[in-house]
This record gives C-alpha cells, structure tokens and sequence, in this order.
C-alpha cells in the first residue's frame, strides 16, 4: 500500500500541479459550521478555486484558505 503524502498548497505552482488531484483545505472562517473540505482540485484561478464535492462544484477564495 502506498502511503499519501499531504502537501500544503501555498504557491501557485503547488495549485497548478494539485489540479485533477484529491486536495485537502482548512479555511479561516467557517462556512455552515465547516472548515475543512476535501475534493478534487477542479480549477485553479487567480484568485479562487473550484473544488468538486460530491459532485458539486464549489468555489472558494484563496485568501480565505489557511
């Protein structure tokens, strides 16, 4: 079994290669009592991201990401 390594996504860079791949985010603030999200990194912006949860497509600022 292959152990997965978690890699903070700080850089843009870091963004650009976690596209299409499961990422995990902590956000500053809360959203509906929630600060911790995973999903598949579904496009990366200049200043959001798009992940899909669920098969929902959810957007979120990068600057509200910790």
């Amino acid at each position: 079994m292959k152990a997965e390594i978690l890699k903070i996504l700080k850089k843009e860079k870091d963004y650009v290669r976690s596209v299409g791949k499961s990422i995990d985010i902590k956000l500053y603030k809360a959203i509906d009592k929630q600060k911790e999200f995973t999903g598949i990194l579904k496009e990366n912006m200049e200043d959001q991201i798009v992940l899909t949860i669920e098969d929902q497509d959810i957007t979120f600022e990068k600057k509200s990401i910790a």
